[in-house]
């Protein structure tokens, strides 16, 4: 069972956009998922039993362009709330999990060759249920620039940025990755070439934590370092 709602406005001559969303759903099933965990090994099982989940959803964007400058800029949020049940250690199990995003972007295109874009956002997750409250907040960024010269050249750079932490003192993640690009797009033969840089930086590896409804999984990453790659396009 789901029901949905949403909502758009507009001003055309000022560009003006705004949208809103907002969603239910309730899930019926006759099982119940978990595991069972003893001292050197873990169950995943299944137990015949009916029960619901439920959950809600919420988001909205206001954008805004400026003609004069040619730039685009928005802000954003979503929320959302979900309400489980799975088997642990012979008995069941309520979670409650939920999430909001806050972000804005920004793109402009003041002159022909020159292009930019910025998105910066902020989220946070929280669970409860099995005598535990648990909290994990992430902040990332993105941005890129490009800039073509006499229609043939095209230079590139981009970057992330990301910062995963528990709040109060907890234990904090984060990493960043800088990558550039050059192409030139030849007229006869029509030929592009394009040289990328990525990892200017020389990360090595990098690591972040998602918290599920009875376990914490955290995901490392190996990586080569700086990388060069020359492609030919026909």
């Amino acid at each position: 069972m789901s029901a949905d709602l949403s909502y758009s406005w507009q001003e055309p001559l000022s560009f003006w956009h705004f949208t809103a969303q907002a969603g239910y759903n309730r899930r019926f099933s006759s099982v119940v998922r978990g595991q069972q965990v003893s001292s050197d090994d873990v169950a995943l099982l299944e137990v015949a039993r009916p029960h619901t989940a439920d959950a809600v959803t919420a988001e909205a964007s206001l954008f805004k362009y400026i003609l004069s400058l040619k730039t685009r800029l928005s802000v954003d949020g979503a929320y959302g709330w979900q309400q489980n049940r799975s088997w642990s250690q012979d008995r069941f199990v309520t979670t409650y999990g939920s999430h909001y995003t806050v972000g804005g972007r920004f793109s402009t295109n003041p002159i022909e060759p020159l292009q930019a874009e910025w998105r910066l956002a902020y989220q946070q997750n929280r669970l409860r249920g099995n005598g535990t409250d648990s909290r994990f907040g992430s902040w990332s960024q993105q941005w890129r620039v490009a800039y073509t010269l006499w229609s043939a050249w095209r230079m590139e750079v981009s970057g992330e940025w990301q910062r995963n932490s528990l709040p109060g003192g907890g234990d904090s993640q984060s990493f960043s990755f800088l990558d550039a690009a050059l192409e030139y797009k030849f007229r006869k033969p029509k030929l592009r070439l394009r040289l990328e840089l990525n990892n200017l930086l020389n990360v090595r590896s990098y690591r972040y934590t998602v918290y599920s409804q009875l376990n914490t999984y955290v995901y490392r990453y190996g990586l080569n370092g700086r990388e060069f790659l020359l492609t030919v396009t026909l």
